[in-house]
């Protein structure tokens, strides 16, 4: 497949850029299309970072990072070598970015915020028909309603799918901050790590 920008990407070479990460993630939509109303994996990326600690900000802007390649497979619908392919392309943009992978423990915090992004999308008009029925409603998760709410009541599709539309601008910009941090904070431990070694 070809990025937005240009660049060629397969299942064995290349990676989609942050710009590229942010204008296909707001043109892919959730749920397969099936929600109420449209709304596109950019946003859930948005969310989940709002619900983890600060320090994992970038991972959970970046964890479903891999669909601007391969689009959004529900997980039921996904294969084994399917997600073998995303985490291939996963390890790529990683290593292009010059970041670490998640810890695993790390990998559970995020994956708790996904799933709690997903019920709440789910369960609101973003959501198919019937998601209550099978998946459980977190009505009670306050903070997380809280957060996607704000997003729902500013969205527009127009904003979204203009590839210099306001919500792609808004995730690339967060996305280039959270890399940018993660930098500084790796290159400070670096740092210490080393007058540590002289002392």
């Amino acid at each position: 497949m070809i990025t937005y920008g240009g660049t060629w990407v397969t299942q064995a070479f290349g990676v989609p850029s942050l710009n590229d990460i942010a204008v296909a993630a707001m043109r892919i939509p959730r749920f397969c299309g099936s929600g109420g109303m449209w709304w596109p994996v950019g946003m859930h990326l948005l969310l989940v970072a709002d619900l983890v600690p600060p320090e994992l900000e970038a991972d959970a802007l970046l964890h479903d990072a891999a669909e601007v390649c391969v689009n959004d497979i529900p997980s039921p619908m996904k294969t084994r070598s399917q997600r073998a392919l995303e985490h291939r392309i996963m390890r790529r943009i990683y290593a292009n970015l010059g970041l670490r992978m998640p810890t695993p423990d790390q990998e559970a915090v995020i994956k708790c915020a996904d799933i709690r992004a997903l019920n709440i999308e789910g369960c609101a008009d973003t959501g198919p028909r019937g998601f209550g029925d099978i998946q459980p409603c977190i009505v009670s998760d306050i903070e997380g309603v809280k957060a996607f709410r704000v997003y729902l009541d500013m969205w527009n599709p127009t904003d979204a799918l203009n590839a210099n539309g306001y919500w792609p601008n808004v995730l690339e910009k967060r996305l280039r901050r959270a890399v940018t941090r993660l930098h500084r904070e790796l290159n400070a431990t670096k740092s210490t790590q080393t007058h540590r070694k002289c002392l």
